[in-house]
């Protein structure tokens, strides 16, 4: 039967496709958003493990299970990437070409030091381990140069970092209880559960970075969080991590808007941003008293004064950060343990070097069953873990890209959001001569560095956070 309705022509069509389209994008974030979620998910979970396992009396196995879900967890990185393809929105459009280069030249060199690992009988766990970790980073670069990427996470990266807070707090409780209960000075606050899932907390440095294109109220939040942190090193006596924690503060407050072109529009958030660095400091000060005392105050304080000017070190800061400390023994002790092969191809992916007597650390709890002797399969300072893994190739291709990025400065320093990522990879290359996220339980720093990296080489408008 015949209508009066008009027949619907080319436009409408045309317009009905573009909804289909629009939609299909909508849900394909959606899906990508929520893989994200799963994964930093699981990563909490098994960074903070010594809590569920400690609280609910769980035996040891757990803790396999726990590690064993956060290397799986890493393909949810890939899915999340490819869900964004889907969308149309292939990360290689926003990267330079060089970049794209750079990502197949590291999955051929995973394969390699996995081969190589495999011959050499090392655990098939750590192999595991130290392949996730070099697929974080380069998924983490890959998602990191896309354009609306951080506009569908940022919230999911607050949520987390709130999280840990609040683990943290839960166990705060202990810390007071180890330290009361010895002299004031005793370094016990590394012996509770606080110290054990501290970096289900260590993404807040991005939030902080990049806060002026935050809400003020999320400005007051984050520095909540990095004073709490400052007090957490204090009272566990930690000093390259206090010192990252001022250094992050003081680039926030006085450097950063001086490399800002658009500063004067930031000058009001300036000013709030000191005032609530004020209004933090204050509150603790009187808040923070309540809970401590504040003879282990000054004692975990006096404790830590003293650890920067250790008789050890003889007195001198510059040789307790390198040539003094224990952890350049240890780098001088490994050398002395690698062979030529060993410098070029390292040894391979769960590699590690054996522990004798002359071992200039602690060592009682690095007994290796594959190789029916005490060993390490990390160094502490992270700039020569690539070395260990994969030789002087591993490590080319680990630096060539942290220069890389830092030759970016010009496009980075002067763009707020930018200029935030761009010092996340600046301060890491400081990190590495003390620590570095070479290890997944230090993911959600490798997960900072690697998206940070992306952005500082992405050719894309990036788009601004949600406030």
């Amino acid at each position: 039967m015949l209508t009066n309705q008009p027949f619907p022509n080319a436009a409408y069509y045309t317009e009905l496709e573009e909804a289909r389209k629009l939609n299909t994008i909508k849900s394909r974030r959606k899906a990508a958003r929520f893989l994200f979620f799963v994964f930093m998910l699981i990563q909490f979970i098994s960074l903070t493990r010594v809590f569920y396992i400690e609280t609910f009396n769980l035996n040891s196995g757990w803790n396999d299970i726990f590690s064993g879900l956060a290397i799986t967890s890493v393909g949810l990185l890939y899915l999340v990437l490819k869900q964004y393809e889907r969308t149309g929105c292939n990360w290689k459009y926003y990267a330079p070409r060089y970049l794209a280069v750079w990502v197949k030249i590291i999955l051929f060199l995973i394969v390699g030091f996995t081969l190589l690992g495999l011959v050499r009988g090392n655990a098939l766990p750590y192999i595991a381990i130290d392949e996730g970790v070099y697929l974080i980073l380069i998924l983490g670069i890959s998602l990191g140069v896309l354009p609306f990427f951080w506009q569908d996470m940022d919230k999911i990266l607050i949520f987390f970092v709130g999280a840990g807070v609040i683990l943290n707090l839960i166990t705060f409780p202990q810390i007071y209880s180890n330290l009361t209960q010895s002299t004031a000075t005793a370094r016990l606050g590394v012996l509770t559960l606080a110290y054990d899932i501290k970096a289900g907390m260590s993404m807040w440095p991005f939030l902080l970075l990049t806060s002026r294109s935050r809400s003020r109220g999320l400005i007051l939040f984050i520095f909540a969080v990095a004073i709490f942190d400052l007090l957490q090193q204090i009272l566990f006596q930690k000093r390259f991590p206090l010192v990252m924690i001022l250094i992050y503060l003081f680039i926030f407050l006085f450097v950063q808007p001086i490399f800002l072109r658009t500063r004067r529009k930031f000058n009001n958030k300036n000013l709030f941003s000191l005032i609530a660095m004020i209004i933090v400091f204050v509150s603790v000060s009187i808040i923070i008293p309540r809970v401590v005392p504040v003879w282990v105050l000054e004692g975990q304080w006096s404790g830590l004064q003293q650890r920067f000017s250790d008789d050890a070190y003889g007195g001198n800061l510059l040789h307790e950060a390198t040539i003094a400390n224990e952890r350049y023994h240890e780098v001088n002790y490994m050398l002395r343990h690698l062979n030529l092969a060993d410098y070029i191809l390292g040894r391979g992916f769960g590699g590690y070097f054996i522990i004798n007597s002359d071992y200039p650390l602690p060592y009682e709890n690095s007994w290796l069953p594959e190789a029916n002797n005490f060993g390490r399969r990390e160094i502490h300072i992270g700039a020569l873990m690539p070395l260990l893994k994969g030789g002087i190739i591993l490590s080319g291709a680990y630096f060539f890209i942290m220069i890389a990025a830092l030759l970016q400065w010009k496009k980075n320093l002067a763009i707020p959001f930018r200029n935030g990522a761009y010092v996340i990879v600046v301060l890491e290359v400081l990190q590495l001569s003390q620590g570095g996220a070479f290890i997944l339980t230090q993911s959600y720093h490798l997960v900072m560095l690697a998206i940070s990296l992306g952005i500082c080489f992405s050719t894309a408008n990036i788009t601004p956070i949600r406030k």
